[in-house]
């Protein structure tokens, strides 16, 4: 499980960069040229996210579980993150705090499906044997 929590970990330092890159190196800078203060402020947002799904895995017994919160989670994040114009308007900024707020609905909604999936599903198919 240790594995597991940090390539979350991992991941989610990464995703607002690695999200941004196919629309060129040009979004990346936007996040990037923001300075120490910009990425602390990213990160520490950003660990709402990340954190969230960690959180899950106090709450599985098996580290695969932990794809559904982080597919739910960071795939939400990375969808906003690719699509935010820092450039577009002054208050475009905000959706960096808005964007993991956001995320924690679709984590809880992955990591309830794997709850779900641990308790009913497999812990049936292991008592029956």
């Amino acid at each position: 499980m240790n594995k597991a929590r940090f390539i979350v970990i991992l991941i989610g330092v990464l995703l607002p960069y690695l999200s941004r890159l196919p629309n060129g190196i040009a979004w990346v800078n936007q996040y990037l040229d923001t300075g120490i203060g910009g990425f602390f402020f990213i990160q520490t947002l950003n660990a709402i996210t990340w954190g969230s799904v960690l959180a899950f895995s106090s709450i599985y017994s098996k580290p695969a579980l932990l794809l559904l919160p982080a597919i739910f989670g960071f795939g939400f994040s990375a969808k906003w993150h690719f699509l935010t114009d820092l450039a577009s308007d002054p208050q475009a900024s905000f959706a960096l705090i808005f964007i993991p707020i956001h995320s924690i609905l679709y984590v809880g909604i992955g990591g309830l499906i794997g709850i779900f999936i641990e308790k009913i599903i497999i812990r049936k198919t292991n008592s029956k044997t």
